[in-house]
């Protein structure tokens, strides 16, 4: 029996260079892949990876989504909960659809598990009469504090 191997993987939605809104823990999809031997590669601490066609591969989709999705996600966070949770299950089936034609190998390596973690900003409402209140409240607070 072949040994089959997990790799864990984080994509942060809005890229490695943290340009996410200030305060937020940035959203990532954690992918979780399983292959065997001949479909992935060691590092120097024998922990299994993906080889390095498969890690420029993944790139490459990663980035694809980014621009994909940029637009939307920039109006990520408005007043309208449903549009924003169909963008964000936009975002996921589309990363999905694209590992599975693009990266995965049948009975080499497949994809276990995608999860979400971070803050994903579903519902804002800057523009009610409460928040406005306290926004302004805010503003105008000493600046000794």
């Amino acid at each position: 029996m072949t040994e089959v191997y997990t790799i864990l993987r984080e994509f942060p939605i809005f890229g490695y260079a943290k340009n996410t809104p200030e305060s937020l823990d940035e959203p990532t999809i954690n992918a979780q892949f399983v292959g065997v031997a001949s479909s992935i590669a060691f590092d120097a601490n024998n922990q299994p990876k993906l080889t390095r066609q498969h890690e420029r591969q993944l790139k490459a989709i990663e980035h694809a989504i980014r621009e994909q999705f940029e637009d939307e996600l920039m109006d990520l966070g408005g007043d309208n909960l449903q549009a924003n949770l169909t963008i964000i299950g936009d975002l996921l089936a589309a990363f999905k659809h694209r590992l599975e034609s693009d990266l995965l190998i049948q009975d080499q390596l497949d994809l276990e598990s995608l999860t979400i973690s971070g803050e994903w900003l579903t519902y804002w409402q800057a523009d009610a009469p409460l928040p406005r209140a306290k926004a302004f409240q805010q503003d105008v607070l000493p600046n000794d504090f």
